[in-house]
């Protein structure tokens, strides 16, 4: 009787190969070389800027910029809307309707310190925050399929340079008293337009899964992530310490700056894709159920090919295929097809973006909000906030460039050399993370004073462990020519989430900001258990079709 192990393994090389790509005799030792280096007879030579071959820390430095410009924004915004809205009033849309009076041009400073100010600011920053996610719900998806075809590095500058020039309006805003404050607005849907930031993380994570090797990726998705959170903790130090000495306005001059310094290291770097698979994903593919399809009307073909019928006459299959049902089509719409034996379950993908979906709806509600209840209930300054931010950010530092690979290096044997049980042990930290996520919004919660939020930018930055391997799963679930539209789809399952999370959270805090302030966390804390429970259910499945197997 044959190994199970040796099968097992059998299996898994022919299934690193790329669906489809003619030659299925190709040998796990070519397959290794092919993903590893994007160099190959026919591909690319690199320019003479850049001596190196395209590696994935190559694209480490495009996300921890993007990190640096978005750091300061995420803790300052709050700032800059209460200094405007004390200026030139409550916008129309966001005035306390039970008030008498506009609120407008007000000199008096508890009035700004009001909640009336504080809600109208949470609605302000919430439905700014969700139209820009409603562009780029639309747009991510494509930008990603985009660059399968056109290649990483051309559609990250057209990322970058939206971003330069929607971080621009503020300054326009901010100087010229008479435009409206809705233009804040409209460079957020510009910034959205070219994908926004969660376009980039889509990007830059198939950047690096087109130069690694499915065993390395979830540690390698951590360090990607790792160069983020190490933007965003850098970035919002030096916009406190900017603010605190040269005013809140500087640091909204700093960004574009920072912005532009991107899109120059973006011409830099080499494509990760060669001309050669470039060309291989620029042709119409077919999925696993097509091809069985055209197979099985060959030999019917050939088997009656010296019968007396005419060869001009069609042949039918012998075979009749099952038509799939709606949902199959939906779902095949939404989501490319597993590999065979690697990850467990039938709806397991789809069920994994829904699980990304809700945590992020929560991480994004919670996150909105944090900085404008600090700012309201513990009247924590512009600078106050910017460290807050900064030491969150490089704790995730910490967990996912210290902890993930030491976890990853206590993962079983069997786990490092079967992609079956490699993404069984990254289900069981996936979960892990997500439980840390649900006691970091408790924490947020029930905190008596604002120093809390520290603890919790602790066991939220061992939460954030989630993310990279909810993409090393994904990552090693698909053929590789699939990549770019998996992280594509996951990307838009989570600009679906930024398009709720913002003005719905907003919403619950402004409706129970006098009675009950922390019940935005409570809920949040109740959203993240509920990914969990998804995500419990595909660990179960997958546990199940192992056993299976065995």
């Amino acid at each position: 009787m044959d190994d199970p192990e040796a099968v097992a393994a059998a299996h898994d090389a022919q299934e690193s190969t790329p669906l489809l790509r003619g030659d299925i005799t190709t040998t796990n030792n070519n397959d290794r070389r092919q993903e590893t280096s994007p160099y190959d007879d026919d591909g690319d030579t690199p320019k003479w800027y850049w001596p190196w071959p395209a590696a994935y820390w190559a694209a480490i430095p495009v996300i921890f910029l993007a990190g640096v410009s978005v750091g300061p924004t995420m803790a300052l915004t709050a700032p800059l809307l209460k200094k405007l809205f004390c200026e030139r009033g409550i916008p129309d849309l966001f005035k306390d309707k039970n008030r008498d009076h506009a609120l407008l041009l007000s000199s008096d400073e508890k009035d700004c310190e009001s909640s009336e100010y504080s809600a109208a600011i949470a609605k302000f920053a919430g439905v700014f925050a969700s139209l820009t996610s409603v562009l780029v719900t639309l747009t991510v998806r494509y930008w990603n399929s985009l660059s399968d075809r056109i290649g990483r590095r051309k559609t990250m500058l057209i990322w970058a340079c939206g971003t330069t020039v929607s971080l621009t309006f503020p300054l326009l805003v901010y100087y010229n008293k008479g435009m409206s404050l809705y233009f804040i607005w409209v460079g957020g849907m510009i910034e959205g337009s070219a994908g926004s930031i969660l376009c980039l993380i889509a990007l830059v994570h198939s950047y690096a899964a087109d130069v690694s090797s499915p065993e390395q990726r979830t540690v390698v998705f951590g360090r990607m992530m790792a160069g983020w959170y190490t933007g965003l903790g850098i970035g919002s130090a030096i916009g406190g310490m900017v603010a605190k000495k040269f005013g809140l306005i500087t640091v909204f001059w700093m960004l574009p700056i920072i912005a532009f310094i991107n899109v120059l290291y973006v011409l830099m770097i080499p494509e990760s894709l060669t001309a050669a698979k470039l060309a291989g994903n620029n042709q119409p593919t077919m999925t696993n159920s097509q091809s069985q399809a055209t197979l099985i009307a060959v030999d019917s073909s050939n088997s009656v090919g010296s019968n007396n019928i005419s060869s001009r006459q069609p042949v039918k299959p012998t075979t009749t295929l099952r038509q799939p049902s709606w949902v199959d089509r939906v779902i095949r719409l939404c989501v490319p097809e597993q590999l065979p034996h690697r990850l467990g379950g039938k709806y397991s993908i789809i069920m994994l973006m829904f699980t990304c979906f809700f945590t992020l709806m929560s991480v994004m509600g919670a996150m909105y909000q944090s900085n404008i209840y600090l700012q309201y209930k513990f009247k924590w300054t512009g600078t106050e906030l910017s460290y807050l931010g900064s030491i969150q950010g490089l704790s995730r530092l910490v967990s996912l460039t210290v902890l993930l690979p030491l976890i990853k290096k206590l993962a079983p044997s069997r786990a490092k050399t079967n992609p079956a049980h490699g993404i069984k042990f990254d289900l069981k930290v996936m979960i892990m993370g997500l439980w840390l996520e649900a006691l970091t919004m408790l924490i947020y919660a029930v905190a008596p004073i604002g120093e809390y939020f520290y603890v919790g930018g602790a066991t939220g930055a061992i939460g954030s462990l989630f993310f990279p391997a909810t993409r090393g799963i994904l990552s090693q679930s698909v053929a590789p020519e699939m990549l770019g539209k998996t992280l594509g789809t996951l990307a838009t399952f989570e600009s679906l989430a930024a398009v709720i999370a913002p003005t719905l959270y907003a919403w619950i805090y402004a409706l129970t900001l006098k009675t009950h302030p922390s019940l935005v966390f409570y809920v949040a804390a109740g959203v993240v258990m509920l990914a969990s429970g998804l995500a419990v259910f595909v660990a179960i499945a997958h546990r199940n079709e192992l056993k299976r197997r065995a």
